[in-house]
Formats: structure tokens, sequence, C-alpha cells
């Protein structure tokens, strides 16, 4: 049965155990306090599962309006007609974690990815967009807020203190 599922399943059966397993496990599990090499993270503002927190046991994940990311975001209604934000890119970033930081690689989104929040007060706000590509990092345990398109945010680490 293993082997006749999809992507998508795969990820979220990873996801369901690193959420079982906790950020305090440190084996590869939600990784919300910086041990493990997954992530926690919580949609706003867009996407089937707002308000939801969800985790993902890899080190990478994809953020984007494709249904097959691990973090689906661009999914909105608007004049009461659900559809896309064409704003937000079919993968719009994706995040790799280390020991030492996240990455966050926004290579070809059409609006950009912004820092709008960060648990570490004295680091800038950056952000990535067109002609002004670069990769934004984080320490693995800190909380941070990415903006895509015009409403959607993306909380890393949701559970670490707040600035």
């Amino acid at each position: 049965a293993a082997a006749a599922d999809s992507p998508r399943r795969t990820r979220e059966r990873r996801g369901a155990a690193a959420a079982a397993a906790g950020p305090s496990s440190g084996g590869g599990g939600g990784g919300g306090d910086g041990s493990g090499a997954g992530f926690e993270f919580l949609v706003s503002g867009t996407g089937p599962r707002t308000s939801e927190l969800q985790a993902a046991g890899s080190g990478s994940v994809l953020c984007g309006r494709f249904g097959l990311c691990d973090i689906v975001v661009g999914h909105e209604k608007r004049g009461g007609v659900e559809g896309e934000n064409l704003l937000i890119g079919r993968v719009q970033f994706i995040a790799l974690r280390t020991a030492h930081e996240v990455a966050i690689f926004d290579c070809w989104s059409k609006c950009g990815t912004r820092t709008v929040e960060r648990s570490d007060g004295r680091a800038p706000l950056l952000s990535s967009r067109p002609g002004s590509r670069r990769v934004l990092l984080f320490a693995p345990g800190e909380r941070f807020v990415l903006e895509v398109g015009e409403t959607a945010r993306v909380t890393f680490n949701p559970r670490a203190a707040a600035a």
C-alpha cells in the first residue's frame, strides 16, 4: 500500500508523525525548538488549513499555491468566489533547515517574500523580490513570519517566544 501512496499523502503522513513526536523529540520531529530536522508552521490569511498548526518532518519544504506543496497558500475566496491568488507562485519559496540556520529561497515568485516579524528584534526584516533576490536567513529556533501575496502569512516556529 505504501508504494501506491501519492507524494502528498506521504508528506501528510510524515507531517502527522512529526506533529505527534512534538518539538522536543530532537530527532526529526516538528523542530519547533530548533532541535529537530523538520518545521512547524501556521498559515494565516489564505489556504485550505488556515490557523491550523502544521508540521513537516523533512528538513526542506515547498510553499506555494500548488496543491502538492508542503505549505499551501493562495487558495482564497474573493467576492464570494473560491480561486487561486495568482500573486502567489505555484512554488513561492523553498525553506531548508540545517543545524545552524533556516534558509528561505524565493527565486521566481511574482511579488516576492517579505519578513514581517521575527523574534530576534535586532535582526533586519529582509525581503526577496523580483530584481532584488536574496536568501533570507534565520536561526533554527527563531519565530518568524513571512508574507506572500497581499495577505497570506506563514509563521515558522509558532510556539517559540514572540518578540
